[in-house]
């Protein structure tokens, strides 16, 4: 099975078949930079296939010679009889993931291929393959990996740019592939953290089910695109206003029921050592007062301010009830 050493022209190479490719959009400018300084040092693995040549290690550097306009490159040659697919498949793994390591789509790219291509059962290439791409050997995370081969070339580039966890891949994958392609442009421009990236697809997820409208719609809404593009919002700024308009439009009750209370809170007057909430999500009428004070003086005086409000501001307080329609967890009412 020992192959021959050719310099082989490129045109005999079809680069269409990417049966063993494992890249996704890759950076080739240091490549390209070595290449048109010390030219292509390791042989393009190839495979006779069809009266030209099959790719199966060396796809980088063949578009890297393409792109430079070369037209021989270096190769290793096996007759078709000499290398059969699944051995070939695994010899380009094993080369991609000790040469420079996969990146989570890539990851997501291989466990399809093994499973769809090569029919390999889900456990197999659990207990084979997730290994070696540095993965827990567990149903749930293959499954999450998975979701990524079906996601936009747009929503797969700003995952790898901004990092995701498999809970918010999980969450993503319940969009259609339309909102996908919106939330991409929508999300592009945004430095989300995890956390506050769950709290808006969760938010926009809802909602678009709650109402019935596409996810296009909660994005394109006037108030969301005033917030888009207005120049004097930071980049902190704009999310946070991204995050209340969308939770006032998941939770309009909620919403309104707090911006009474700061109304009726800021009419009070309190000092900054009082502080007054509202009973939790506004379930219940049992407000709380806590006093912060390091003297005698401080604390009689935080006492002598609340005794001397007006009946009238904490009546104000009383009549804020009854809440309890919107929804406060990730399911819908």
């Amino acid at each position: 099975m020992t192959p021959l050493f050719e310099r082989i022209c490129l045109e005999d190479v079809d680069r269409s078949d990417e049966l063993f490719s494992m890249s996704f959009e890759p950076d080739l400018s240091r490549l390209r930079e070595s290449v048109k300084r010390v030219g292509i040092l390791e042989p393009l693995w190839l495979r006779e296939k069809g009266g030209r040549f099959q790719i199966v290690g060396g796809f980088r550097r063949f578009d890297t010679a393409l792109s430079l306009r070369e037209e021989r490159v270096p190769a290793l040659i096996w007759k078709g009889e000499q290398l059969e697919d699944m051995r070939a498949f695994w010899m380009s793994l094993h080369s991609n993931v000790t040469a420079r390591g996969l990146n989570p789509v890539e990851k997501g790219l291989v466990l399809g291929k093994l499973l769809d291509h090569f029919r390999l059962s889900r456990k197999e290439v659990i207990r084979t393959a997730m290994p070696l791409l540095g993965l827990e050997p567990s149903e749930k995370i293959l499954s999450g990996f998975l979701l990524l081969n079906g996601f936009p070339t747009p929503l797969k580039r700003y995952l790898l740019s901004h990092g995701a966890s498999l809970a918010t891949v999980s969450l993503l994958g319940r969009f259609t592939g339309e909102e996908q392609e919106s939330l991409a442009g929508f999300l592009a421009p945004l430095r989300l953290g995890e956390n506050v990236l769950r709290e808006i697809l969760t938010f926009m997820w809802e909602i678009s089910r709650r109402d019935g409208v596409r996810v296009d719609e909660v994005i394109s809404g006037e108030e969301m695109r005033r917030l888009l593009s207005d120049g004097r919002l930071s980049g902190p700024q704009r999310i946070e206003a991204i995050r209340r308009v969308l939770r006032e439009k998941r939770y309009p009750r909620l919403s309104a029921l707090e911006e009474t209370f700061r109304s009726a809170r800021k009419r009070m007057r309190l000092s900054p050592k009082i502080l007054l909430k509202p009973p939790p999500f506004f379930e219940g009428n049992r407000f709380r007062i806590e006093i912060g004070f390091e003297t005698l003086e401080e604390y009689r005086a935080a006492l002598s301010e609340l005794r001397d409000l007006p009946e009238e501001s904490i009546n104000s307080l009383l009549a804020i009830k009854g809440y309890g329609g919107d929804t406060h967890g990730t399911g819908l009412p």
